[in-house]
């Protein structure tokens, strides 16, 4: 006679076992689920009975203004806080009240998380932050070795092993944090905002990315508040208020056709490090590398001098008089030569009204 499985992790791998293929039982379903938080001495009703069902293969979005709840829901799905009421199951299994050790438990071997904010180690390299997940799970040396390289392969920075956080792009870091959530082969991903700290173009990078691999069988649920990043996924779910007001698929989902691989798109905008450059500067370069400029500036008309053009807009911007153009040079190099004097008269009042408050102490004692 057969054993039941005694632990979450096994009851988990035998629904998994059980569902391969089939599709039937959903990766997670909620039933009435219900969030109440206490500030002070007020309730405040973050999820008012939520239903929802999500199953293998689906890219689910989860829409919503703030305080909507969508941030509420990810975290009791992700399993990092219990709800108030209702019944969460996981492939089958319930997790709505397991103890703290074993919901981390199945945060480390059944779910990946990919955060708005890319929470790696800043002084690791990108292969020890892939690696962390699986030392946390107790995979051998061996293991973890031939594991953490694939999965930076897998997401395009097979050539950034060895660097660290500040000597990469802001893409490049989230799709380090991707690798990370994917090194433990989740039977779910979580992503909150992923592209909520990078720029449209590489955001349309990432969404791509998450769109291959939800081609390969990964089922992923997403937060975003923007539409045209919900677009990506198969079916959008909106809530307003702590409920679930619209649940709907996605009759076409946003796919952008890329010219080049991932890996190619990333080299293109590569900034190698140079003398410690930190991650702010090492964005502003590779975003101003990849910002179409005008290949010959029109010429202004009034003052015969070709117009400033700024660094984020396309078209050029201009003086708005003559007058104030050719001023403006004058006032900065006044304004270089007079600091200095400042400085040293400062330093020199200084200096008198120490000696006289020490001249007058003494005088006093």
């Amino acid at each position: 006679m057969n054993k039941e499985p005694t632990t979450p992790g096994m009851a988990l791998e035998s629904q998994e076992k059980h569902a391969s293929g089939s599709g039937t039982i959903p990766v997670l379903a909620v039933r009435n689920l219900t969030k109440i938080y206490l500030v002070g001495q007020t309730e405040v009703r973050a999820l008012r009975g939520v239903s929802l069902d999500v199953y293998r293969n689906e890219f689910v979005a989860i829409m919503g203004a703030s305080g909507s709840g969508k941030s509420t829901f990810m975290n009791l799905i992700g399993c990092l806080d219990q709800p108030t009421s209702g019944e969460y199951k996981l492939l089958g299994t319930s997790v709505s009240h397991m103890t703290a050790k074993e919901l981390a438990t199945i945060r480390n071997k059944y779910l990946g998380f990919v955060f708005q904010g890319f929470h790696l180690l800043p002084r690791a390299t990108a292969l020890n932050n892939i690696a962390l997940p699986l030392l946390y799970s107790g995979v051998p040396k061996e293991e973890r070795d031939r594991r953490a390289p694939k999965a930076l392969e897998m997401v395009g920075l097979g050539t950034r092993l060895n660097h660290t956080p500040s000597q990469l792009s802001g893409g490049q870091q989230q799709r380090v944090a991707i690798a990370r959530a994917l090194v433990n082969n989740p039977l779910l991903l979580l992503a909150d905002e992923p592209t909520g700290n990078l720029d449209s173009r590489t955001s349309v990078e990432i969404m791509t990315l998450l769109q291959d691999l939800n081609r390969q069988g990964l089922t992923i649920v997403l937060v975003t508040h923007e539409h045209d990043i919900a677009a990506y996924a198969m079916r959008r779910v909106t809530f307003r208020d702590g409920r679930i007001v619209s649940d709907e698929p996605i009759a076409t989902s946003r796919s952008v056709e890329v010219n080049s691989s991932p890996v190619q798109s990333e080299e293109i905008r590569d900034v190698e490090p140079q003398f410690g450059a930190s991650a702010e500067e090492t964005a502003i370069l590779t975003t101003d590398r990849m910002i179409p400029q005008p290949a010959k500036p029109l010429v202004s008309k009034e003052t015969g001098q070709r117009p400033v053009t700024a660094p984020l807009q396309k078209e050029p911007l201009r003086a708005a008089s003559p007058a104030n153009s050719s001023q403006q040079p004058s006032q900065v190099h006044r304004v270089k030569i007079s600091v200095l004097p400042l400085l040293i008269l400062l330093a020199l009042l200084v200096t008198l009204l120490r000696v006289a408050l020490r001249k007058f102490f003494n005088h006093c004692t």
